[in-house]
């Protein structure tokens, strides 16, 4: 029994990869947390279901465009300037962003902002993550590596949920976007100290040759019925069920249910 927890968590006596993993849980415990935080907000201000769908979409839109460019840049660019990059867009933005709340400045039209803009860093977090995996562990831990990922992943949207409720009922929704910030930082230093092997480019350079490899991958992903599903799939997800979740779950705790931030969270 010890034998097989110590191969679960195999992955994790690489410094890189435990860096990565850090990464990836503070990330993953902010990002539910905004995700619980920002919808009460929106509605806390406005009471309108068609603002909270419109600052939905407003994040869900530009990380769906977004990410198709995602994996060439990651092809094209170091990796770990690209997750740098958009974890420090996400610090700066919800540095500000809390910086607003605080200061009584906040208006609706920074919500939409903000959102879009994270929804663009979210394209590039992911795919930027889960490509450096093979680089900060051998081949025989990729797939430990890449489950450990995925269990923290879910096990942050259950406790940060849950804790973006408490902190909204514990010191305010304000407090609430200041502890993100917070978390974020603790992602961009983890992020910082990686050490991964350089990166080499595609032999081939340009904007012709970077639009050229795009168009391959969209011809081999519609031309594989195994990749097609999966898009399609996550393109329902994102259209019903993320979505859906995220629009529905406000109206009914705090209308329907009246059970308040931290029932709201739960």
């Amino acid at each position: 029994m010890a034998a097989d927890r110590a191969s679960m968590f195999s992955s994790l006596r690489i410094r890189d990869y435990r860096l990565l993993w850090l990464g990836v849980s503070s990330h993953s415990a902010a990002l539910w947390t905004e995700n619980i935080a920002r919808p009460y907000l929106v509605y806390a201000l406005t009471e309108s279901p068609a603002q909270l769908g419109g600052v939905i979409a407003a994040r869900t839109l530009p990380q769906f465009v977004f990410g198709i460019f995602a994996g060439v840049a990651i092809d094209w660019f170091d990796r770990k300037r690209v997750l740098q990059l958009s974890q420090i867009g996400a610090f700066v933005l919800n540095v500000s962003f809390a910086v607003l709340l605080v200061a009584g400045l906040i208006e609706l039209w920074h919500i939409y902002a903000a959102a879009a803009i994270r929804g663009v860093t979210m394209a590039f977090d992911q795919p930027a993550r889960q490509s450096l995996v093979p680089e900060v562990v051998p081949p025989d831990r990729v797939t430990n590596a890449i489950a450990l990922f995925s269990a923290t992943q879910n096990t942050m949207r259950i406790a940060g949920t849950a804790a973006s409720g408490f902190l909204i009922a514990a010191i305010g929704v304000n407090g609430a976007f200041v502890a993100i910030a917070v978390i974020y930082a603790g992602t961009v230093t983890a992020t910082s100290m990686l050490r991964v092997p350089p990166h080499v480019p595609p032999a081939a350079s340009g904007v012709g040759a970077m639009l050229g490899g795009l168009g391959q991958a969209m011809q081999y992903a519609w031309r594989t019925p195994t990749i097609r599903g999966a898009i399609g799939l996550a393109l329902i997800y994102f259209a019903f069920g993320l979505s859906f979740m995220q629009l529905f779950a406000p109206l009914f705790a705090l209308e329907v249910l009246d059970i308040g931030p931290f029932g709201f969270g739960v």
